[in-house]
């Protein structure tokens, strides 16, 4: 995608969805994002953020859904590749689950393993 917007700006995003109701407005927040930012957004779903959320829904507004629940697809999307593969990150919504996780080193699915194994800033979003 590209914008003739200067203020624009690119890169490899990562949005790591996890399981709360407020997963919802995630389409709404990736098509805003979509406004400034030219580079590629990647999805990645906590496997309750697929309950709230089809991923095929998600699937309209971003390049990319990861939800690491086909084994057969560990291989080459797993953390340490969504890790190496992008150069920043955010999760929408930060659960107080997963915050808790991710500050005391938990890694009890892939979105977390995968902020843990980030070399590059995460930020988060409630």
């Amino acid at each position: 995608m590209t914008s003739n917007n200067p203020a624009a700006f690119g890169g490899r995003l990562l949005i790591g969805a996890t399981g709360s109701a407020a997963v919802a407005t995630l389409p709404m927040y990736t098509n805003a994002l979509r406004t400034a930012f030219t580079g590629t957004v990647t999805v990645l779903m906590t496997h309750t953020a697929a309950t709230f959320l089809p991923p095929h829904t998600v699937a309209l507004f971003a390049d990319r859904v990861v939800t690491g629940t086909t084994p057969d697809d560990w291989g080459r999307e797993n953390q340490a590749t969504l890790a190496a593969e992008h150069d920043m990150m955010t999760v929408l919504p930060a659960t107080a689950h997963m915050l808790s996780a991710v500050a005391t080193g938990a890694v009890p699915n892939m979105l977390t393993a995968t902020i843990a194994a980030a070399d590059f800033p995460v930020c988060s979003s409630r």
